[in-house]
C-alpha cells in the first residue's frame, strides 16, 4: 500500500499460526477476495470479529470502534514486517 498514512506492524514470529492468519486476513481484506463457501454460496473477506475494524451496532452500539474513536488506522493499509525462527518462507 501506500506508505503516507500507513500502519506499520512489526511481528515476531510472523511465520507462525498467528502471524499467517494476521497477514492473509490484511492480504484478503486489500484485495477483497470472494470464494465459494461449503453450499456454495459466495463468501467475501471482511474484518468481523476484529473490532477495531467494525463499526457500532445494535442499540446500544455493540462492540465496534471503527466509527466511534477518531483515528483509528484502516487495518488494509498496514505495513507488515517481522520475522520468525524458523527459516522457512511464508506460505512454505
Amino acid at each position: 500500500p501506500k506508505t503516507h498514512g500507513s500502519l506499520g506492524l512489526l511481528v515476531v514470529g510472523i511465520g507462525g499460526a498467528n502471524g499467517t492468519t494476521l497477514l492473509a486476513g490484511i492480504l484478503a481484506n486489500r484485495r477483497s477476495l470472494t470464494w465459494a463457501g461449503p453450499q456454495g454460496q459466495s463468501q467475501a473477506a471482511n474484518y468481523n470479529g476484529c473490532i477495531t475494524q467494525l463499526k457500532q451496532r445494535g442499540i446500544h452500539g455493540g462492540v465496534g470502534y471503527a466509527d466511534k474513536i477518531r483515528g483509528l488506522a484502516d487495518a488494509s493499509m498496514a505495513a507488515v514486517g517481522g520475522w520468525d525462527i524458523r527459516p522457512a518462507r511464508l506460505g512454505d
